[in-house]
């Protein structure tokens, strides 16, 4: 072998290599679906495998600039006996919008292109989309996307703009030690609680004045109808009166007038 030919043998079996680890890698399947899935062998494969399919993916992550889109597309592998139409379900994380949601491979197709909208407010990092396909009967595949989302040069710029501002810090004056040979003023004792006043005794109730009794009324003096006049007692006379010489009743004194 001369130098020349091993050169390009060395050289042809880099490229080989190369083409072959690059197709090995740029798709990851899911798990498989469809009727032939829905019983499986004792090592978990499906028990009819010419009834199933499984989706295709983008292995590792697809690059997306915070505020763009990205066109991927999802294959589909088909066993010999399964023709069914077959529903692509995405369910992304906040910040990341698939278009559209739900996307079907017809029977007879082999992929279906969607796309991938990034927020121009989407945290960066790397994400995970859930991706189901669920054909006309039997389990559905179930797998992972991924995606990158890479921080756009605007938000980058107003980062490296942006100066962080630090407030100054509050310095607290010297506390000043009291002097140690100052004593202490003495505490100032509390002066005693007034003793409140003692309550007022109410003044005692004074008593009606008694009632004044009226005189009895000698009713038989003025009453004409009263048939037990009131006796007169006479008073005798007193002795050596010339009218009544012997003390007894007064007698009657004779009226000149008449004896003419």
């Amino acid at each position: 072998m001369t130098k020349k030919s091993w050169m390009e043998w060395a050289a042809t079996g880099l490229m080989a290599a190369f083409l072959t680890s690059g197709l090995v890698g740029c798709s990851e399947e899911t798990t498989p679906g469809g009727p032939g899935a829905a019983t499986t062998t004792t090592e978990g494969e499906p028990a009819e495998p010419e009834a199933t399919f499984t989706l295709s993916v983008p292995t590792g992550a697809t690059n997306v600039e915070q505020g763009t889109s990205e066109v991927v597309s999802v294959g589909i592998d088909r066993g010999d006996q399964f023709s069914e139409d077959v529903t692509v379900t995405f369910m992304p994380p906040p910040g990341i919008t698939i278009e559209p949601s739900e996307a079907t491979i017809a029977a007879g197709q082999d992929e279906v292109e969607v796309t991938v909208h990034v927020d121009a407010t989407a945290t960066p990092g790397e994400k995970v989309i859930q991706v189901s396909g669920k054909g006309g009967s039997g389990p559905a595949a179930t797998g992972e996307m991924k995606v990158e989302i890479t921080e756009s040069d605007e938000n980058a710029g107003a980062t490296d703009d942006t100066e962080t501002v630090t407030p100054p810090v509050n310095e607290f004056p010297p506390v000043t030690e009291p002097d140690a040979t100052t004593e202490p003023a003495p505490a100032t004792e509390p002066a005693p609680a007034t003793e409140p006043a003692p309550a007022t005794e109410p003044a005692p109730a004074t008593e009606p004045a008694p009632a004044t009794e009226t005189p009895p009324t000698d009713a038989g003096a003025n009453d004409p109808d009263d048939t037990n006049p009131p006796a007169v007692t006479e008073e005798p006379a007193a002795p050596g009166d010339p009218a009544n010489p012997e003390g007894g009743a007064p007698q009657p004194v004779p009226d000149d007038t008449d004896t003419e």
